[in-house]
């Protein structure tokens, strides 16, 4: 991931989400494709979806991350709308 034109926070913050993002399994990948969308669905539902339990969609989403990403993209928005 690069963004030379970004602001720096966001500059910042890309190298270190293609790294993380570049250890995720295919099973951590695709969970994390809907658990870093805007709206992400409930666990439940995506374990229904991938036939998987809760639990198991816990524990890729920690493996992988993703609430650790969510956080920095709520810091960076929020940056983004104080300026």
């Amino acid at each position: 991931m690069h963004a030379p034109d970004a602001p720096l926070a966001l500059r910042t913050a890309l190298p270190l989400a293609d790294r993380i993002a570049g250890g995720w399994t295919k099973r951590q990948a695709d969970v994390a494709y809907y658990m870093l969308a805007p709206d992400p669905p409930v666990q439940a539902e995506l374990a229904r979806q991938f036939d998987l339990t809760q639990q198991s969609v816990q524990g890729h989403v920690e493996a992988a991350g993703i609430d650790e990403l969510r956080e920095v993209c709520e810091v960076l928005e929020a940056r983004k709308t104080a300026f």
